[in-house]
């Protein structure tokens, strides 16, 4: 009997779960490149260069595609020709990850994806404030008159007689 109640309760505890949250990996990791920043204009290079190296090797075979790796530290070229590596990548990626957050601000800048609510590595930088709507108190809405305490102030003045001990074993 208890078996059928704990299986009821379970199957309702589930029905009754909330959505699935997925926080983000750190990502250095692309298709055809490693990069440990955030620039959008160096993505679009390192998007630029893959689709110049797909269209150079479209009628030849490709045998050794050579590593890309870049850098905010050397800004629009091949960090790899210098002797960087993906590790390298690895480093200025979890390096520029913020030490100290709010995790309301990380929630607030997350977006749902596929019945989940996926939270992004890094909140915005401008802080979000949410503003909602003013009500003014109609006097539908306003408080009823509730009864009210009224302490004289003589009784506050009035000192308090010793409080006097009794002992537990008389009777």
């Amino acid at each position: 009997m208890f078996r059928h109640l704990f299986l009821a309760g379970l199957l309702m505890a589930a029905s009754a779960a909330s959505a699935q949250i997925i926080y983000q990996p750190v990502q250095y990791q692309y298709d055809a490149f490693y990069y440990g920043g955030d620039d959008p204009a160096m993505f679009a290079k390192a998007h630029r260069d893959s689709c110049a190296q797909y269209i150079s090797t479209l009628h030849r075979p490709v045998d050794n595609v050579p590593l890309r790796v870049y850098s905010d530290c050397l800004p629009w070229a091949n960090a790899a020709i210098y002797g960087m590596t993906p590790n390298d990548a690895y480093n200025q990626a979890y390096g520029s990850v913020p030490r100290y957050f709010r995790k309301a601000d990380l929630l607030f800048s997350a977006r749902w994806v596929q019945g989940a609510l996926v939270v992004p590595v890094r909140a915005p930088a401008v802080p979000r404030i949410e503003i909602k709507p003013f009500h003014r108190q109609t006097p539908s809405t306003q408080p009823t008159a509730r009864p009210l305490l009224i302490i004289p102030r003589d009784a506050l003045e009035r000192p308090t007689p010793p409080i006097q001990m009794v002992r537990a074993d008389r009777r």
